[in-house]
């Protein structure tokens, strides 16, 4: 057997044993991924139906505009609601989500937006909310971006 063979050989042995370790990179690194996507691309789907959904402020406005039977959710502290909140909207702070939902948010099905004052507790209030069963929720994110106007 020639040199050049031999070598052809052992590169194509060298691949053939590599090739398990670069597909199980392949797929740990999808994997990751999908754990680190963008909060505002970001659809967290459980059992049924339920997802998670990001949305603008103006995006929401409009869907309010066009339904009133939204259910405008406000997950901050009773003392923050009592500042300022957008009209027509209800106080669950996101430290109750899971405890007050059923009774405040009867029916799964609903059209719900939650925010919050800067995004962060509404993000994870509306993961719950879809982690409980709920199809039709909104994370609008904070009322600092809302520029429609507030009510005491």
């Amino acid at each position: 057997m020639s040199l050049d063979m031999k070598i052809s050989i052992a590169i194509l042995l060298i691949v053939i044993a590599l090739l398990p370790l670069a597909i199980f990179a392949k797929k740990k690194g999808k994997n990751n991924i999908m754990q680190n996507t963008n909060y505002q691309n970001d659809t967290t789907k459980t059992p049924d139906k339920a997802i998670y959904r990001r949305t603008s402020p103006k995006e929401a406005k409009e869907m309010m505009d066009m339904d009133t039977d939204i259910i405008l959710v406000d997950v901050r502290t009773p003392d923050e609601y009592s500042q300022g909140k957008i009209a027509k909207s209800i106080l669950i702070p996101d430290y109750d989500i899971a405890t007050l939902a059923s009774s405040k948010l009867p029916d799964k099905e609903s059209k719900i937006i939650v925010y919050c004052r800067s995004g962060g507790r509404s993000q994870g209030a509306a993961k719950r909310l879809v982690s409980l069963g709920y199809v039709n929720v909104y994370d609008m994110g904070g009322i600092m971006s809302w520029p429609y106007g507030t009510v005491k």
